[in-house]
């Protein structure tokens, strides 16, 4: 991901009043920007926080409720009201997940494999709603997402709002033990890894570990031996996200095999029966992890970061209101900040 051209959209404040947006756009090429495809923005009506909390959180029998992260929506107000949010069902990446899901739907959901699916966060959470609405076997959708929408921020967690705001998963009515875990991740939660990030800009990035996921003992309990890590080109991807590694190589080593697959190719039409299994095809999905150098352990990135990401590893060097108010300060709290 390049930082060359638009600016994430809005924080915080933008999501309390409308009239905002146009400040933020006019900064759309300064250099502290993504490079991607930009949504237009629309007044929507937005429920109020309990109620939309509700349309996302698991019941607290299934397996998998322990795992989820509803920080995102902690942003939104107690009374419903219409704020301006992006239109992210314009974003190509948003209509290629829904197709997958629809696809995936259409296959059979495999009760012996829990998906990941690491895209930009409004695909992500596109194709989790569309795929619970969709599957005949209940699914249990579980968003990972960890950090706040600020202005001036550097990833647009705005999108992944108005997202789950708009498309909440249906959720399964029907024995929670058998729901397959559908994880879902921002795969700009850790963008710009090598870049130092400029004073005027928000660092809401944020790492996921390994004990935000099931363990492999919790996975075999469930008749689980499979992991599909979907992203949006694994020839670009070519690893799995620096956060994952240690998770990655702790399934791997209890036996659980990860399988690596292109949305796009998931999405990709079919015209004779399909077999659901071919996403687990060793030839062509499976994925060997490896121990490799990350930004996890990496004290540069932390120090690039402005202390953004909390622990021990942080050096912080500004000391904004923001920072403070939100417990992104560095030294504040250890572990993976964002929330």
């Amino acid at each position: 991901m390049k930082r060359t051209t638009s600016l994430a959209y809005f924080g915080t404040m933008a999501l309390l009043a409308t009239g905002c947006i146009d400040r933020a756009y006019a900064q759309a090429d300064s250099p502290n920007a993504l490079d991607a495809q930009v949504p237009r923005t629309m007044l929507r009506h937005v429920p109020s926080q309990s109620d939309v909390i509700a349309r996302w959180q698991l019941p607290a029998s299934n397996p998998w409720a322990a795992y989820e992260k509803l920080t995102l929506l902690s942003v939104i107000a107690g009374a419903p009201e219409t704020v301006t949010l992006p239109t992210f069902e314009d974003l190509d990446e948003v209509r290629l997940a829904q197709r997958a899901a629809q696809q995936v739907a259409h296959d059979g959901v495999l009760s012996n494999a829990m998906w990941m699916i690491d895209l930009r966060g409004a695909a992500s959470v596109a194709f989790g709603s569309t795929l619970s609405n969709y599957a005949r076997q209940p699914v249990a959708i579980v968003p990972t997402f960890n950090n706040w929408p600020f202005e001036d921020e550097l990833v647009p967690a705005e999108e992944t709002l108005a997202a789950m705001i708009a498309q909440p998963p249906r959720i399964s009515v029907t024995d929670e033990s058998t729901a397959r875990p559908i994880f879902l991740l921002d795969s700009w939660r850790l963008a710009y890894k090598d870049e130092t990030i400029e004073d005027d800009v928000v660092d809401n990035r944020y790492m996921l570990s390994a004990s935000d996921f099931p363990t492999p003992e919790k996975l075999r309990q469930y008749g689980i031996t499979h992991v599909v890590y979907v992203v949006s080109d694994v020839n670009d991807a070519m690893y799995e996200e620096d956060d994952l590694n240690a998770l990655f190589l702790t399934y791997q080593a209890a036996g659980i095999t990860i399988h690596m697959v292109d949305i796009a190719e998931i999405a990709k039409d079919r015209d004779l029966a399909y077999d659901p299994t071919l996403y687990f095809d060793v030839d062509l999905h499976r994925y060997v992890v490896t121990p490799r150098m990350t930004v996890v352990h990496n004290r540069d990135f932390y120090e690039r970061a402005r202390g953004g990401f909390g622990g021990i590893h942080g050096t912080p060097t500004i000391w904004s209101p923001n920072y403070l108010a939100h417990g992104l300060g560095g030294y504040a709290h250890a572990g993976h900040g964002g929330g």
